[in-house]
């Protein structure tokens, strides 16, 4: 108890000062500034105690080593800037994550750093931007994060983002096979619905793929499998998933309005996919309402600006209405463990 509050009164002393606190396993810290660590020994800058007689300048440092081995965690220096960049960064700054990630790299296995935050934010960024280099680059930070990060919390982020760049980069059987997992293993509905997106992104690639393989699908009539199932029928199965995946977090967690709303701009994806720019334009304009502070609904508006005057008078609000009723009765959260086999 005494070295709790010890450690405590000491952090908040170096807070009110800007300094790192590192906390030993033998119970003592130290504060002051980190000037330095090669992955064995951390080397730390410490202010010099002043007599008042002028023996030691005011502000005086000495650097003194602690080998890693003595380490319990480190307490790093409060930045909001960091915090905030790290929090709420778009692609436009994704240099500067990029910056911090490479800053606290090496901090990943350090039990309350940052690092762990930091290249998982980066790695999210590259995937937004895109590129196959931007994905090859993000599937490397994820598994970086995910093998190492001291967190549990980051490392199943990492995880997600690494699922989803496997996704991204063409390898969506065996990001899917995961995904499935967690959907099943995990109640907490942050994974839930990482892992539901995994599959949606997954199962609206298979959708792509299908209808360029199959532009005249509504009049094919072959059956493509023992069980009957017709080109028009898998069609319309691809179609349904992905719309019931995509529409989870809005239809059952609304408030996140991040995840509802990047699940929304990709039903709009599905929507176009399928020639119904009605309803697409629907669930455009509900992002627009809905979650006007979100990245999607910047793109929802230039999409919206795209369409022809006759069809943004029309009203197909209704239709947009039952086909999201018709998702929810499809996956609920108590049925979110019963994924189909094929997605």
């Amino acid at each position: 108890m005494k070295r709790l509050v010890f450690v405590a009164s000491l952090m908040l002393a170096a807070a009110a000062s800007a300094r790192d606190v590192v906390i030993l396993a033998n119970g003592e810290s130290r504060a002051g500034e980190i000037a330095g660590f090669d992955g064995t020994t951390l080397r730390l800058r410490v202010p010099l105690p002043n007599s008042g007689v002028g023996a030691i300048p005011a502000g005086a440092t000495a650097t003194v080593s602690i080998p890693r081995a003595d380490i319990e965690a480190i307490e790093f220096r409060d930045d909001p800037a960091r915090n905030k960049l790290l929090r709420d960064a778009g692609v436009e700054q994704m240099l500067e994550v990029e910056l911090e990630w490479m800053r606290q790299r090496q901090w990943v296995a350090m039990p309350r750093s940052l690092a762990g935050a930091a290249g998982c934010k980066f790695g999210e960024l590259l995937l937004v931007k895109g590129a196959p280099e931007d994905v090859a680059k993000a599937l490397e930070v994820f598994r970086e994060v995910e093998g190492g990060a001291w967190s549990g919390a980051d490392r199943m982020r990492a995880k997600q983002g690494r699922l989803r760049a496997m996704v991204a980069s063409g390898n969506a059987a065996e990001a899917v096979g995961e995904a499935r997992k967690i959907a099943e293993e995990f109640d907490d509905p942050v994974i839930l619905i990482e892992a539901n997106h995994i599959m949606a992104q997954a199962t609206a690639g298979e959708l792509e793929v299908f209808l360029k393989e199959n532009p005249r699908w509504s009049e094919d009539t072959r059956e493509i499998d023992d069980a009957g199932t017709r080109v028009i029928d898998q069609r319309h199965k691809l179609h349904k998933r992905a719309l019931e995946l995509f529409l989870y977090p809005a239809l059952f967690y609304g408030s996140d309005n991040a995840k509802a709303a990047r699940g929304l701009w990709g039903a709009v994806r599905i929507h176009r996919l399928g020639g119904d720019d009605a309803k697409a334009m629907e669930v455009a304009r509900d992002i627009v309402a809905l979650y006007p502070a979100a990245p999607e609904a910047k793109l929802a508006g230039a999409y919206l600006e795209t369409l022809p005057p006759e069809l943004l008078a029309r009203d197909a609000a209704r239709e947009a209405v039952e086909e999201m009723a018709n998702a929810a009765g499809g996956l609920s959260p108590a049925s979110k463990s019963n994924q189909p086999e094929n997605p």
